[in-house]
């Protein structure tokens, strides 16, 4: 054999098993490893941040909220940030309102749905909110009192993030709405009656028997499984609610 075939066969003998070598190796597996997570969502926890109760806005066709909640004032950093607000509408007729844009710090928020039944309950969404105490400010077509309320959270999944918007209504004495989730995913949830409520499971945002509508609440809770409840007991009456659930990264 030539001296330049020798070094072909040499040179196709090393690339030979250079590829053995390679089809022996381990090779990462999605999810696995430093920082990986699973696809479609992460296997961490959203936590909360920090809160602003039901707040009565009171003008008909617009508000302004200044200082409305301090993104990033919570012990868990401000890491993978999402905002959660809740409109209520006193306006008795479900549908009286439309148009509704909202805005945090100047940034548009997504109108993640609604419920009507007394009046209207409309939750909306942010990812990365501004940190600090900002402006929340809401205009519509229509005449309708109002009030808001807002949850914060870290450690959601940038992507994707709210998820699986659900209502419910019925006439009983808890209002309820069972949200689909994985464990670690935060839930909310809002709700409205005619009369009074009382207690919530979860954590409370906050509750008002009084004010622009009747009555209004709002909870939250981390999910555990692949379903999550939220209640609120309330005087007997047709109630209505909704939920949404906020993927963790």
């Amino acid at each position: 054999m030539t001296t330049v075939g020798k070094g072909l066969a040499l040179g196709f003998a090393l690339l030979l098993a250079g590829l053995t070598c390679l089809a022996q190796a381990q090779l990462p597996t999605l999810g696995a490893g430093k920082g990986s997570r699973p696809v479609g969502g992460g296997g961490g926890t959203v936590l909360f941040d920090t809160v602003r109760a039901p707040f009565d806005a009171a003008s008909t066709t617009s508000f302004s909220l200044t200082n409305f909640i301090n993104i990033g004032s919570g012990s868990n950093g401000t890491t993978n940030r999402a905002l959660v607000v809740i409109i209520f509408y006193a306006n008795n007729v479900p549908g009286t309102v439309s148009g509704i844009t909202v805005t945090f710090d100047g940034v548009s928020m997504t109108n993640l749905g609604h419920v009507g039944i007394n009046s209207d309950i409309y939750l909306f969404g942010l990812v990365a909110p501004n940190t600090g105490s900002h402006t929340l400010a809401a205009n519509w077509t229509g005449s309708a009192g109002s009030d808001a309320a807002g949850v914060s959270f870290v450690g959601v999944d940038p992507v994707g993030t709210f998820l699986n918007f659900t209502t419910n209504t019925a006439n009983n004495a808890t209002a309820t709405v069972t949200v689909t989730s994985v464990s670690g995913r935060a839930v909310v949830a809002a709700h409205e009656v005619g009369t009074s409520f009382s207690t919530g499971n979860g954590t409370d945002i906050g509750k008002d028997n009084g004010g622009v509508i009747s009555a209004k609440a709002a909870n939250w809770t981390t999910a555990a499984g692949a379903s999550t409840t939220l209640t609120y007991s309330l005087t007997s009456q047709t109630w209505g609610s909704a939920g949404v659930a906020l993927k963790a990264f």
